[in-house]
């Protein structure tokens, strides 16, 4: 018999004692967990035995591997042998059961230095040698695992001593799609111990588990990740390539519990990872989205798997929190992202854990937006019919989904694809003659009828356009579609609620008597002017500042809110608008977007009149099972009040009939001056991503318009 042969009887006995000790055989009789453990360290002492004498050799030349194969074939099984070996012992609780720690621990250097010459990644005899069933990825694999989820002392040293181990590691991952074969059963402990391996890597250099930040720790694993996979985009690339390779596994019913435990892993790190400042992104790749959805859809198809869908659930409500704008919900929605709601129905979220719910109401959130309805319509061409149940106990369900997306869709078609707004807005010029149609201004704070109205109305407007910086100043973050889209539902919301908002004005004004009334005690103009020229009561173009002025709030002096919520408890906390009227936050990095052109409009006289506007103010970030709404009222000078107000024909939506126009409000425009009454502005709280913005819309409504309700 050979020396390699001997060598891999006596590895046999060792992994068959270590698979007594974990339970995987029987013991036969007369021998226990102590007898066992004492048989493996005789034998570990025992020279002539030969355990892992090939591996504690040097390794020959890369170039004569390919006439090596049985050599390798013995280091190949001694690293399954060591962590067998390692995991076993791990499972005795007492002290003085750990006597095989140390020789194992001593068998890490070599495991180094094997591991560099047999990588498999770029290596065509390995590759060649795993073909014919020698399975080198998973033994690297595992017995790197076992040094590095060790006693954190120890592995933590081992690791800083050995960088270049970490890169290897981070280049098994990356390319285990391409190294494991596709049989669930032989692929899937290999999965679990390479994420695994990261998982822990990420725990022991990034969170430090002695409470003692390492910055090189730390500065390391980020180098290293970025070294081996290229950048933050390729990082969340390869975690859509990993899951189309598991999707491509198909376990039997024997595996399909192990299965959902690869895809929980899968998506655990995920999170973990973009969670890490350095690593985290608000561009998200339409693949990771994608390929999420089509996750969470694999898991649903066995019921052993469902529980995997979560963690998918989970990781793209914070990919989509995470982004700058609504793109990855788009994406989402295009890879059947209904469908998987829909058929999460029957799983069963924790108490404190609500991924389904969070992400039904991103979904719902985002329908408020003109490119996500436009991605569903064309998802889910047919109304969506589902019984109304009632309340579903806090937690949002598809069922809140259907309902608002069948609603979105009919305003949406009749309103926006139609172009029936064109007919409903105001032209902000207030010189004459109007064309029947408007048009929006990039900016989306102005519409005009025309091409002479708009030029009439620059000297005003520019002061606070915003149009090189996108719809409301934001960058992009929105489109134009979707500025139109969120006044439409707002204005929608607001007709449905008309006859509550009545009661809340009602009750505000007898707080505030000039909202009805104004208190000429406050006016302060000019008499022989308005004499000389009689439309200076009615509405006076040079004494109306731009809409979104900053004077409109660094001069405002109070407000006091009434707030109503269907569902929702009320509130009376008034979100403070800067930066022409609007107040922007990037959740990702806590900034606030200030508009330079905002500083730019002069503050109006110290002696300028005040008044007092009723302001509706529709928060639209949480829209299940209702917006939240609050009512109250802003002092702010006159020359902030810009006379704009809706056509007196207003767009109402019926549960039976889709979008149509109403003409039962007579065009009626009122002065916004001291002595007449004062219009209704509308406030909107909104989220696309990770921003969240709150903008005046470009309409107000005149002061009697909702006691037709």
């Amino acid at each position: 018999m050979t020396s390699l042969k001997h060598e891999h009887g006596t590895l046999r006995t060792l992994f068959e004692l270590s698979e007594k000790i974990m339970g995987q055989r029987p013991f036969p009789p007369g021998q226990t967990e102590r007898s066992a453990l004492t048989t493996m360290d005789s034998i570990l002492k025992d020279r002539s035995k030969h355990a892992f004498r090939a591996l504690k050799s040097d390794p020959p030349p890369s170039s004569s591997l390919q006439h090596r194969t049985e050599l390798i074939g013995v280091v190949v099984f001694s690293m399954v042998v060591f962590a067998a070996i390692t995991n076993a012992t791990r499972l005795l609780l007492r002290a003085d059961d750990h006597v095989l720690h140390p020789p194992m621990r001593a068998l890490w250097p070599h495991i180094f230095k094997w591991g560099v010459i047999l990588h498999p990644v770029d290596n065509p005899v390995i590759q060649q040698l795993t073909r014919e069933g020698c399975d080198v990825p998973s033994s690297i694999v595992q017995s790197y695992y076992m040094i590095v989820s060790d006693d954190v002392q120890h592995s933590v040293s081992c690791l800083r001593f050995n960088p270049g181990l970490i890169e290897q590691i981070f280049d098994l991952w990356l390319h285990y799609p391409t190294m494991l074969s596709h049989n669930i059963m032989s692929t899937s402990s290999s999965v679990n111990s390479i994420v695994r391996t990261i998982a822990t890597l990420h725990h022991l250099f990034v969170e430090s588990p002695d409470g003692q930040h390492v910055p090189d720790d730390r500065a390391l694993f980020i180098d290293k990740l970025m070294h081996v996979v290229g950048s933050t985009k390729a990082m969340y690339k390869v975690f859509a390539q990993q899951a189309d390779f598991l999707a491509t596994l198909d376990p039997q019913r024997q595996a399909r519990q192990e299965m959902s435990t690869i895809w929980r892993n899968h998506y655990d790190l995920l999170r973990t990872l973009v969670e890490t400042p350095e690593l985290a992104r608000s561009r998200i790749p339409a693949t990771t989205i994608s390929s999420a959805v089509l996750a969470a859809g694999k898991c649903l198809g066995q019921h052993e798997m469902q529980y995997g869908a979560l963690h998918a659930v989970r990781a793209l409500v914070l990919l989509c929190r995470m982004a700058e704008n609504n793109r990855p919900l788009v994406h989402a929605v295009n890879a059947g992202l209904f469908d998987v709601l829909r058929g999460l129905q029957g799983v069963r979220e924790s108490v404190t854990n609500h991924p389904i719910s969070d992400l039904v109401r991103l979904l719902c959130a985002g329908l408020y937006h003109a490119r996500v309805v436009r991605a569903f319509v064309r998802r889910q061409r047919d109304i969506i019919r589902v019984p109304w149940t009632g309340p579903s106990g806090g937690l949002a369900t598809w069922k809140d989904v259907a309902h608002l997306s069948n609603e979105a869709g009919r305003i949406y078609a009749t309103t926006l694809r139609n172009k029936a707004w064109r007919s409903h807005m105001d032209c902000h010029n207030v010189m004459g003659p109007h064309d029947q149609l408007v048009r929006l201004c990039p900016c989306a704070n102005a519409f005009y009828c025309s091409g002479s109205c708009q030029r009439m109305h620059r000297a005003t407007h520019r002061k606070s356009c915003c149009s090189d910086e996108g719809p409301w100043g934001l960058g992009g973050v929105i489109s134009l579609a979707d500025a139109l889209f969120i006044s439409t539902m707002v204005w929608t919301r607001i007709e449905r609620n008309a006859t509550a908002i009545n009661g809340e004005l009602a009750s505000l004004a007898v707080r505030h008597p000039s909202l009805a009334v104004r208190d000429s005690s406050l006016a302060v103009r000019d008499s022989s002017l308005a004499v000389r020229h009689p439309s200076l009561a009615v509405r006076d173009p040079s004494l109306c500042l731009p809409p979104y002025s900053a004077s409109a709030e660094t001069h405002s002096t109070s407000a006091e809110t009434h707030s109503t919520s269907a569902g929702l408890p009320p509130t009376s906390t008034k979100l403070h608008s800067t930066s022409a009227g609007s107040h922007s936050t990037s959740a990702g990095s806590h900034s606030t977007s200030t508009k330079p052109h905002s500083t730019s409009t002069p503050p109006p006289s110290a002696g300028a009149p005040l008044v007092k506007q009723a302001v509706i103010k529709v928060d639209i970030t949480d829209v299940v099972p209702e917006p939240q709404r609050e009512v109250y009222a802003r002092s702010l000078h006159v020359s902030d009040v810009h006379p704009r107000y809706v056509y007196a024909r207003s767009l109402y939506v019926s549960d039976v009939h889709p979008l149509y126009v109403s003409d039962v409000h007579p065009r009626n425009m009122h002065s916004a001056l001291p002595d007449g009454p004062s219009s209704i502005a509308v406030e909107v709280v909104f989220r696309a991503g990770n921003t969240s913005a709150t903008r005046f819309l470009p309409f107000v409504y005149p002061h009697d318009y909702f006691r037709n309700y």
